[in-house]
């Protein structure tokens, strides 16, 4: 479908609420894993999307079509999002928290807002570092020491840093 994803499960996959809802994901995916249990042009798909599948030679072998969807992007006047993005089943961002980006770029785009977006990414990685390192020092005279035990426990020091040393709320650091 061509909502957006509100439930991120097991690590590796996303899906709207209307899709994660009990007796749907099980149809789609494997418990856990997150694998497609069905052939991409199978699910559902944005109209961008099943138009170009709708096209698709009905002589193509299974192999030559598995490749094909695989390659298949949405033009985003097609698409209910207005974005561009790649066959449904597949992983996808709408943008990133990190660096702030758009919704992905057409094909076009891609290669020239590469470099772009690597050197971006390096310089917010170098500032996030810098800022980590000086919030570890600052904590050294209180002997704070930080045991990550599992995922979205209180115990790291992401946990620490988002929530002001637990004063606050989270926010991301």
């Amino acid at each position: 479908c061509c909502n957006v994803s509100s439930w991120y499960c097991w690590g590796n996959t996303h899906f709207c609420t209307s899709c994660h809802r009990d007796g749907r994901w099980q149809k789609y995916v494997e418990h856990r894993s997150g694998k497609n249990k069905m052939e991409l042009w199978e699910y559902e798909q944005c109209p961008g999307i099943q138009a170009q599948i709708d096209k698709l030679p009905k002589d193509i072998s299974l192999e030559q079509k598995r490749k094909v969807c695989k390659e298949m992007i949405s033009k985003s006047s097609m698409c209910p999002l207005r974005i561009s993005h790649p066959i449904n089943g597949l992983r996808f961002a709408l943008g990133c928290m990190i660096c702030n980006s758009s919704p992905i770029p057409t094909s076009c785009e891609i290669k020239e807002n590469q470099k772009k977006s690597e050197e971006k990414k390096e310089k917010i990685a170098r500032a996030t570092a810098k800022d980590a390192i000086l919030a570890l020092n600052a904590l050294k005279p209180e002997g704070k020491s930080f045991l990550h035990t599992s995922d979205f426990d209180d115990k790291g020091i992401f946990h620490y840093l988002g929530t002001a040393g637990g004063a606050l709320g989270w926010s991301k650091p």
